[in-house]
């Protein structure tokens, strides 16, 4: 449905980025739609694929009698192992199974997705007070040059609003693509790649599609009627964005973990850190500067510079991190 409404729409948009974005979204809902039914209808067809291919074909020879016999002798000895080994010698019970080691909390990287949460929301707080967004608060100047400045009459309220914008845009969303990263691998290992990417399009998917299909556009028909414009329902994603941008980078993963061999690799030196950062720096700044401003929020990414220059490559570390325990040696340092 997602899919057909963005298809439908494309004619609608006025410029070449919304077109754009309209095709991307589209695309991206249609093979979210065929992991799905992969998950979905996977069992059911191997059942009748074994069904159908586990039993003699008309036309095929029958197993020789004595091979069957001989299978059933070794089918009768197993089984006598497994009675025999049962017990112990002496007629005891046997030993309990070794208990599976306990799964090691991290109850600190909780404490930063908390911390992270209120940085959220303050820093859109914030955003609304900073910005002619909110008309009317008197904490921004009624005249402002978005990029020249010189025209505006700053009031008290914006040197601090905006150092808090940008001392905490380039880490709080990388740092939530991190730690979601982080716990994919051992997830992967314990539920498999159809379990995996069910649980994640259920949990993920299921909330995107919930406020960009509903809540999203109600709250935009609200919007519009109050300010006075012809009342529309709109696809609007909004925040979660984030979630939608998860589950993408998410299902890459998970396909690219059935070929790809697992990285192995202790956590980097700082120093090597830094000079990766420094690299990273400079291809931030080669997609803020070299792709145009109206494509930087293609496919309802929040600005590219930031996809490739921080989200992309902080989701890619969580994934090596979480596959190596990183943060234990975070914890031993």
């Amino acid at each position: 449905a997602a899919a057909a409404w963005r298809f439908a729409v494309i004619d609608e948009q006025t410029n070449a980025p919304d077109r754009g974005t309209a095709i991307f979204n589209g695309v991206n809902f249609i093979i979210m739609a065929l992991f799905g039914a992969y998950c979905v209808l996977s069992p059911s067809v191997s059942s009748l694929l074994e069904n159908h291919f586990g039993k003699p074909r008309r036309g095929e020879a029958a197993e020789p009698a004595e091979n069957a016999e001989y299978g059933d002798e070794k089918e009768a000895a197993a089984i006598a192992v497994v009675v025999v080994d049962s017990k112990s010698t002496d007629g005891g019970e046997a030993p309990a199974p070794a208990e599976k080691p306990a799964r090691r909390k991290m109850a600190y990287l909780t404490n930063v997705k908390i911390f992270l949460t209120f940085i959220v929301v303050t820093f859109h707080v914030v955003c609304k007070f900073n910005t002619d967004q909110a008309d009317g608060l008197g904490t921004f100047a009624a005249v402002f040059d978005p990029v020249t400045y010189q025209t505006s009459s700053w009031t008290s309220f914006f040197p601090g609003g905006a150092w808090f914008l940008m001392a905490n845009q380039y880490y709080f969303m990388a740092a939530f693509f991190f730690i979601s990263a982080y716990f994919c691998p051992k997830s992967m290992d314990r539920k498999g790649f159809r379990l995996f990417v069910q649980d994640k399009l259920v949990r993920l998917g299921g909330g995107f599609l919930l406020y960009s299909l509903l809540l999203g556009p109600i709250m935009m028909v609200y919007c519009i009627a109050y300010a006075g414009y012809p009342i529309s329902y709109i696809f609007y994603v909004g925040p979660p964005w984030f979630i939608l941008w998860l589950l993408n980078f998410t299902m890459i993963y998970a396909v690219i973990a059935q070929f790809a061999a697992p990285v192995k690799m202790n956590m980097p030196h700082p120093v090597i850190l830094l000079l990766f950062g420094a690299f990273l720096s400079a291809a931030f700044y080669g997609v803020a500067v070299g792709v145009p401003q109206e494509w930087q929020y293609l496919g309802n990414m929040v600005k590219w510079w930031y996809g490739i220059g921080l989200y992309i490559p902080f989701f890619t570390a969580g994934i090596i991190a979480g596959r190596n325990d990183w943060m234990k040696s975070v914890e031993e340092m």
